[in-house]
This record gives C-alpha cells, sequence and structure tokens, in this order.
C-alpha cells in the first residue's frame, strides 16, 4: 500500500508505504515503533501506547529547532497514551496529535511536504 506523499524538500525521511504490516520509511521496511523528523529516524522500543513515556520521545524532544507538532500514531486502531505525557508535551509547548498509526504516516508526509518542522512516532499494526 502506497502512502499519499507530496512534493517534499529534497532528502526528507519520509513514509514510503507498507509492505505487508511494515511500514517502510527511509527505504526499510520496519517491524517496530519508529520516531521519523525530516532529517532522521530512530526506531525505538515501544509495544503498546499505553507504555509511552517522555524518554521513548527524547530524540524528537532534543531536536533543535524543536517541533509544531509531534503525531502519535498508535498502532492498527485509535488508543490514547497517558494524558500526562500529552500534558507534558503541551507544556513544552509541542502539539501532539494523537491517531491511528496509518493516518500518522499519511499527515507525516503532507506536513513534511509543507515543510513544516513535524515529528512522528509510528507503532507497529500489530
Amino acid at each position: 500500500m502506497g502512502l499519499q506523499k507530496a512534493d517534499a524538500p529534497d532528502g526528507a525521511k519520509l513514509i514510503a508505504g507498507l509492505r505487508g504490516d511494515r511500514f517502510v520509511a527511509d527505504g526499510e521496511a520496519r517491524a517496530g515503533a519508529f520516531l521519523i523528523w525530516p532529517d532522521g529516524i530512530a526506531d525505538v522500543a515501544l509495544d503498546d501506547i499505553a507504555a509511552l513515556d517522555e524518554r521513548v520521545l527524547a530524540p524528537i524532544l532534543e531536536l533543535d529547532p524543536p517541533r509544531d507538532v509531534i503525531l502519535i500514531g498508535s498502532g492498527a486502531a485509535m488508543a490514547w497514551p497517558n494524558m500526562d505525557v500529552l500534558a507534558a508535551l503541551r507544556e513544552r509547548g509541542l502539539g501532539p496529535e494523537v491517531m491511528d498509526s496509518r493516518a500518522a504516516a499519511r499527515t507525516y508526509n503532507l506536513l513534511v511536504a509543507e515543510d513544516r518542522a513535524i515529528a512522528a512516532l509510528i507503532l507497529p499494526l500489530r
């Protein structure tokens, strides 16, 4: 399955689609959760959105300049992370948006094409 991709800045990391139940990002099918932003990508150890904490998000929380929006893809279905984590992100001035991982991947690609300061956490579809 391909994901809608618009013209993105040269070299920007995008989510190209799905291969089975794996997202293809930066040319690689990813079996687990990952963080992605236009300049980077990092695999993270997270199997359940309920276990999300700020340590998982550390690579994107340390970005300079900070991101305007952090998309949180919760897996195959919409699920909420701990509300304290969302509150902590808002206190940092970051705009967390939670949705299922397919929607987060599509939204991420669109916002990268708009040259927005964006990052995403994408959980696998299992």
